[in-house]
């Protein structure tokens, strides 16, 4: 079997499963019978995480892990990741007007 095949027959897999499926019509409904709906053939997909990245200069990148390093430390905490500590930032930046304001006026600064 070719590849184009395989791609065609999982591209029917899956468009049949897409598909929602409908119930009886209203006119065939009786009392006892369910209202006409329909019924997705696949469950709502899980919000699974974005990985993003970034690139930092060596420097930047030990100073980051002194403070991870020194922050671990001051909350008691034997290991504190620098996913905690990106996604604490991100949260904070998008609650945080002055912060906001802060990042964006580094950006335009950086841009000159």
């Amino acid at each position: 079997m070719s590849r184009a095949d395989e791609l065609r027959q999982k591209a029917a897999r899956v468009s049949a499963r897409t598909t929602p499926t409908k119930l009886p019509a209203q006119s065939a409904v009786t009392p006892s019978a369910p209202v006409e709906t329909y019924v997705p053939a696949v469950a709502t997909p899980l919000a699974k995480p974005v990985r993003s990245t970034v690139d930092l200069a060596p420097d930047q990148h030990r100073r980051l892990q002194a403070w991870i390093n020194e922050a671990g430390v001051t909350l008691g905490r034997a290991r504190l990741s620098k996913q905690e500590v990106m996604a604490a930032l991100v949260r904070r930046l998008l609650v945080d007007e002055q912060l906001a304001a802060a990042i964006q006026h580094d950006l335009r600064n950086a841009a000159q």
